[in-house]
């Protein structure tokens, strides 16, 4: 389930409970810190290929 949970593919109560305690443990400044860095990556790779 956990790996349901940090890919999104559980969207239930326990899959939305067990995120948030997820990233409650890991720190939600780092979670969103690599959130940010990963959507900005993102970002550049998909500016790159249509250039």
């Amino acid at each position: 389930m956990t790996r349901n949970v940090t890919h999104g593919q559980s969207h239930g109560p326990k899959g939305r409970e067990l995120l948030e305690r997820l990233i409650d443990d890991a720190g939600r400044d780092i979670v969103k810190a690599a959130y940010e860095a990963r959507l900005e990556e993102h970002y550049r790779e998909v500016k790159d290929r249509t250039r």
